[in-house]
């Protein structure tokens, strides 16, 4: 009888040090996610297109968006890591009252190909500028509000995004490419 309330015992414990360290862990989590929404929040009010880093403009992205609507041809996908399917896709396109911040608007990885982009845009109010990255590196400036069809001669494998920087922005952007 003894060897029976020791077993139980042991597997009470056991629970209840299961229970405190997913407790812990949930606690932790819970934290950490508050605090990057913090330090986003904080990033998006001080935001302006014209204190970005090229680094910042490269390898980040954050932003805040009301009333967005977005529409991509599917069944298209490069291959990209961690684009969504309506940024890796044919075309893509993005319309939002306001945006501010950084978003990625296309997304293609491209290997030994002929690369066109074809970028169309209206800027309704605010500031926006549209960026070609490539590797981390930026390429090209976009106006909006211009048709401008951009062709890389692509060496290998590269990754290339369309991305806009927008401060309290009322936009559309449409991101077309073909690859050949």
């Amino acid at each position: 009888m003894m060897k029976k309330t020791i077993g139980k015992n042991s597997f009470s414990i056991w629970l209840v040090i299961a229970c405190i360290i997913a407790f812990v862990l949930i606690i932790t989590i819970i934290v950490s996610v508050i605090d990057h929404s913090t330090n986003v929040s904080k990033a998006l009010e001080d935001f302006s297109i014209d204190s970005l880093s090229t680094q910042e403009i490269a390898s980040e992205e954050f932003s805040s968006a009301f009333a967005l609507s977005r529409k991509y041809e599917s069944g298209t996908r490069t291959g990209v890591d961690g684009a969504s399917k309506y940024e890796d896709s044919d075309k893509s396109e993005f319309k939002c009252k306001k945006v501010t911040g950084i978003k990625r608007i296309s997304a293609t990885k491209a290997l030994d190909c002929r690369l066109i982009i074809n970028i169309s845009s209206r800027l309704i109010s605010g500031n926006a500028k549209i960026v070609i990255i490539c590797d981390g590196e930026i390429l090209d400036y976009v106006e909006f509000g211009q048709d401008k069809t951009l062709t890389y001669d692509v060496t290998g494998e590269h990754i290339y995004s369309v991305k806009i920087l927008a401060e309290e922005a009322e936009l559309e952007i449409s991101v077309a490419r073909e690859i050949s």
